[in-house]
């Protein structure tokens, strides 16, 4: 449209650029009130419509609008037929045809002499095995692919007739005996003294390889040293084996402590996998009865008196033991000690008492000493210097301070603590008429004096 200032009964005419379409009128008036008939039209984008993918195959797009254009591909194994690019044009179509997507097949495969081909479809991804006959072997890949492009993934095999690579004569400790290497021929497989092969004999197989038994990799071709069989220690026995008791081994047998072994203490594995000379069992050593002598007891820390128990002694009252409190068993089967006796116990002579007299009649356990003091006296001796005066002098007498009697005790010592005799001090002076009495104390020693009143 061009132009600013329209007259009544002007016209205006509209159109759109190539791949827009005029949405509205395309020719509007002005009118006498000073208005346009109609409104002003727009121009909208040419849209094509979503494009179709075809059988087994895919369509890429961004947009559908005019210009735009739509890749065709196919899937794996399909080979596409027509455009791979239209174009949306301008009257809202896409240019060209839907194309198709058509199979891809490989040749047909031939079987190789003495083999066979086997297969259940050509297209893209089929299989195609081949296989040779019983006697032959496959040389050349067994499997082959059909690829994308129509053709199989490898080059058609032959079969050869199966020859198996030579063993060697000599292994360790033994050897293999053959005469042919052809298929399904056999080798001896022979071992050396003491030594054996979990295979005897090895057969040509189909894969090219010696198969021994049921062990088509022949693991066990080798010949390894006898293995005896495992010894279960009796009671109170230890054995010392080798982790792998082979031929030559040796085991060998020790007791624990307290048991002597009986049997052969080393044993030798030999050539038939079996021990030589006998199994060992431990006896326990024990030591001799204990007979007590009279006023004697004793226990045992284990009735069995094996090695190690300690038999314990003690005397009855009055009684003690000569010799070891305590004895042992030892390995020698015997005992650490001699057996103790008990003897009467014997107090030494008690200690004298001064200023008193011990008595006893016996030292044998139980038997008393009995203590006694001097009896002694108190009494005033009276020294008359003058009639008016009197002198007094306190003599001696004792008391017993501490046990009177003293037991023998087992322990061979009197019970108790020696007594004493003490000096008993003097009472105080009776009064006389007529006088005084005169003193410091009233200890032994000590003097009195009396003294007249005047008259």
């Amino acid at each position: 449209m061009e132009g600013s200032n329209f007259l009544y009964q002007s016209v205006v005419v509209y159109s759109c650029d190539v791949g827009y379409r005029l949405e509205g009128a395309a020719h509007i008036e002005c009118l006498s009130n000073g208005t346009w008939s109609s409104k002003v039209p727009s121009c909208d984008v040419i849209s094509c419509p979503s494009p179709e993918s075809p059988a087994n195959g895919l369509v890429l797009y961004s947009d559908h609008n005019y210009g735009a254009t739509a890749e065709y591909g196919c899937s794996d194994g399909y080979r596409l037929s027509g455009l791979a690019l239209r174009t949306c044009q301008s009257d809202g179509s896409w240019s060209g045809s839907i194309p198709a997507c058509n199979v891809v097949n490989c040749s047909l495969p031939v079987a190789p002499d003495s083999g066979s081909a086997e297969f259940h479809c050509r297209h893209y991804g089929c299989h195609l095995l081949f296989d040779c006959s019983e006697g032959y072997k496959l040389r050349g890949v067994g499997s082959h692919l059909c690829g994308r492009d129509g053709r199989w993934s490898e080059a058609p095999p032959i079969c050869q007739p199966i020859i198996c690579e030579p063993t060697p004569v000599y292994i360790d400790h033994g050897l293999i005996n053959f005469t042919t290497t052809s298929f399904m021929s056999a080798a001896t497989v022979m071992c050396d003294e003491g030594y054996e092969s979990d295979v005897t004999t090895l057969t040509c197989q189909q894969d090219g390889g010696w198969a021994c038994g049921d062990d088509s990799q022949c693991r066990g071709l080798d010949c390894a040293p006898v293995v005896c069989p495992a010894v279960a220690p009796s009671e109170n026995v230890t054995l010392v084996v080798p982790q792998i008791p082979t031929f030559g081994s040796q085991l060998t047998a020790e007791c624990q402590y307290g048991f002597k072994l009986v049997g052969d203490r080393v044993r030798e594995c030999l050539a038939n996998s079996t021990w030589s000379g006998t199994q060992a069992y431990c006896h326990l050593i024990t030591c001799p009865a204990i007979t007590p002598g009279e006023h004697t007891t004793h226990t045992l820390t284990d009735d069995s008196r094996g090695v190690g128990t300690t038999a314990k002694f003690s005397c009855d009252s009055g009684y003690k033991l000569e010799g070891e409190k305590a004895i042992t068993c030892k390995e020698s089967s015997e005992w650490s000690s001699t057996v103790p006796t008990c003897e009467p116990i014997v107090c030494g002579e008690p200690p004298t008492l001064l200023n008193g007299l011990t008595k006893y009649q016996e030292l044998s356990h139980g038997s008393n000493a009995s203590y006694i003091c001097n009896r002694g006296w108190v009494t005033w001796t009276a020294m008359f210097n003058c009639v008016a005066l009197a002198k007094l002098i306190c003599t001696r007498r004792y008391e017993l301070k501490g046990s009177q009697v003293r037991r023998c005790l087992g322990s061979g010592t009197w019970s108790g603590f020696t007594p004493k005799c003490s000096i008993i001090n003097c009472s105080p002076p009776s009064s006389i008429v007529h006088a005084r009495a005169h003193y410091e104390n009233l200890s032994f020693g000590s003097q009195l004096i009396f003294s007249c009143s005047n008259g």
